[in-house]
């Protein structure tokens, strides 16, 4: 995937993480999880070629390969 911009949110507090990964089922992307953490960050990152809505709150950034890939 080329991804474009990141999404960078944690899970809301009383929410399951059965149905946080529920509602984020149909959304395109790549979702990472972040395990062991150790500091404020945020526990999870969605890579996509486009925005798209969570339905979570989320920090949006640019992103861009550093490195390409050889194809």
């Amino acid at each position: 995937m080329d991804a474009k911009v990141a999404h960078w949110f944690g899970k809301p507090a009383g929410m399951r993480y059965a149905e946080l990964f529920g509602e984020l089922a149909g959304v395109p992307g790549s979702l990472w999880m972040r395990q062991m953490v150790l500091g404020p960050s945020p526990e999870f990152v969605l890579f996509a070629t486009r925005d798209v809505a969570l339905g979570v709150p989320a920090t949006r950034i640019d992103v861009s390969c550093l490195w390409p890939s050889r194809r």
